[in-house]
């Protein structure tokens, strides 16, 4: 939130700075070969659609070759492209075509672990493979001496259920997995790891993208010493520890694990406008940890987390107490903002309000607020359509997490069904055969993409106008986080450049709520508002109302 921003020739804000960030969920986006996944060709052919709404650039999940475990965060080659996706030649044309509409590519990689398919683990898994001895040391293995099969080296626990160790019979030894059993974690410790790391960065970066989002990058290191983590409470008798149970302190957030930031860093130095992007996991809200990784330049330059994704609606008090944390812990730095990923319930669904008739209200509301923060913000692909969770059956569930847990709310599918993107038709427009590997939700007819484009109070309609009007105006869009105030449901902050003020003012709650306009609010240009006024001093806001004043 610096003002003016770091500078990239002295004069300019870098691409990133105080950008938006459009996410795609790839197998679930657009499907042009037919056969039920969203693939780079579908995505190509909806550039157009992208670069309409004004976003800066495209994240876009991973698209490696992958047993699919995890839907290709476990990876088993990071330089080469799953069939599924495409080839080689399909990224390259997407790249080629993005960069000639102005987009920006921020490809997703998963550093942490890998597929236990990958080569690396199984020549370190198998003392007989013959490159065993180079390999040996690239994943974490407990030491002989705590090798017991029936004991775990440690009580740290997978953060998809069970402990986060795994014997294997062939090496004779456990192996670490923050994740999945198939997802073993690489030994960051290992400097020639980190080299092969620093080698795929430089690959893709050769080809010309702008970035990496860096799936949970806080848990590249370990304690070497395998302490264990200790409980938040004794557990319930009878009740196994999950990953919440613990205070993640040893398998997590190490200090090592800056250090080696620092060294990846050095990569980009040949590209010095590639944008890090670093998902921090588990941090509980903690704005050091996140100053520690923020570093533009030499670390990460952007961070983020779920600071946003709670799962009711916040109160005017909430989201002021967190906005003041950030002026006061991070006022030089950006943070990303999101209310939604592929990881989280849509913020439609967790977010309701109480009249089904202000439920649009609010979406909008919530939309409006992720575009005024200071800081970038990531929008999730059928975020911008209002869209709720898809309608999935235990049945029909795919992801791994809600099924390690048997838990339907646990599970990730909701948000990961294909994108509607016509009212008419099968599948709603993802792809011609109607065949999708989830089940498109016919509830989305109506929210379609085609549905709102002619419509000027959609959703999509007003997202669009909202960005239109963020990427024209600099304090919009560059300024510092300035002047928080609050009257009960009623949250205003600034934002402020040399050259100019913006002033938003949000009411968040499903009542209509007014207080004395001692901030001037009536002396402004409205640029965008929803069910907001000034009159006889006041400022009036409806249900969910909203308003982005230029001062």
């Amino acid at each position: 939130m610096t003002t003016p921003p770091p500078k990239n020739d002295g004069k300019s804000p870098l691409w990133w700075q105080g950008g938006l960030v459009y996410e795609v969920y790839l197998r679930s986006f657009a499907d042009q070969n037919n056969d039920g996944i969203g693939d780079l060709r579908g995505l190509t052919g909806k550039l157009d659609y992208i670069a309409g709404l004004g976003v800066d650039a495209i994240w876009i999940t991973p698209f490696y070759p992958s047993p699919m475990k995890d839907f290709g965060y476990d990876v088993s080659d990071y330089t080469a492209i799953d069939s599924a996706f495409g080839t080689m030649a399909d990224f390259e044309l997407l790249l080629k075509e993005a960069h000639k509409r102005g987009l920006k590519i921020i490809m997703d990689h998963v550093w942490s672990h890998t597929s236990d398919e990958h080569l690396w683990f199984k020549a370190s898994a198998d003392p007989a493979h013959p490159e065993h001895e180079k390999y040996r040391d690239w994943y974490v293995w407990s030491p002989p001496e705590k090798s017991d099969p029936s004991t775990p080296p440690n009580n740290w626990q997978s953060a998809f259920k069970g402990s986060a160790w795994e014997w294997n019979p062939q090496r004779g030894s456990y192996y670490l997995h923050n994740f999945l059993k198939e997802q073993p974690d690489l030994n960051w410790h290992n400097p020639e790891v980190r080299k092969a790391i620093g080698d795929v960065a430089k690959f893709w970066l050769e080809k010309g993208v702008d970035g990496f989002r860096l799936d949970v990058c806080n848990y590249y290191t370990h304690d070497a010493e395998l302490k264990d983590n200790p409980l938040r409470s004794p557990p319930a008798p009878g009740k196994e520890i999950n990953f919440d149970d613990q205070h993640n302190i040893h398998n997590i957030n190490q200090p090592e694990n800056l250090i080696y930031l620092d060294g990846l860093r050095k990569v980009f130095a040949a590209y010095p406008e590639a944008l890090a992007l670093g998902e921090l996991a588990a941090i509980d809200g903690d704005l050091q940890v996140v100053d520690k990784h923020l570093i533009p330049g030499k670390r990460l330059d952007t961070v983020y987390s779920n600071f946003l994704i709670y799962p009711d609606y916040p109160e005017a008090a909430t989201i002021e107490k967190l906005l003041t944390g950030v002026a006061k812990h991070l006022p030089e730095k950006e943070l990303c903002w999101v209310l939604g990923t592929h990881d989280f319930h849509r913020v439609a669904s967790r977010w309701r309000a109480p009249d089904p008739k202000l439920q649009k209200d609010m979406v909008v509301q919530t939309m409006a607020f992720l575009l005024s923060v200071p800081g970038l913000s990531s929008i999730y692909q059928g975020d911008e359509l209002g869209l709720p969770d898809g309608a999935i059956t235990f049945e029909q569930m795919q992801d791994p997490q809600g099924i390690n847990f048997g838990d339907l709310k646990l599970s990730r599918d909701g948000c990961r069904v294909p994108f509607p993107w016509t009212e008419q038709g099968p599948s709603l427009g993802f792809n011609a055969s109607g065949k999708s590997w989830l089940p498109a939700d016919e509830h989305y007819r109506p929210m379609a993409a085609d549905a709102q484009a002619g419509d000027a109070g959609s959703v999509l309609s007003m997202t669009r106008k909202m960005i239109k009007l963020r990427q024209e105006t600099p304090a919009w869009r560059h300024g510092m986080l300035t002047d928080i105030f609050r009257s009960n449901t009623i949250l205003k902050f600034e934002r402020t450049t040399p050259e100019g003020r913006m002033m938003f003012v949000f009411n968040f709650s499903a009542k209509a709520a007014e207080c004395d306009d001692t901030f001037n609010a009536g002396k402004g240009k409205v640029l965008c508002e929803q069910g907001f006024s000034v009159r006889d001093k006041k400022v009036h806001l409806a249900p969910y109302g909203f308003g982005a004043i230029k001062l």
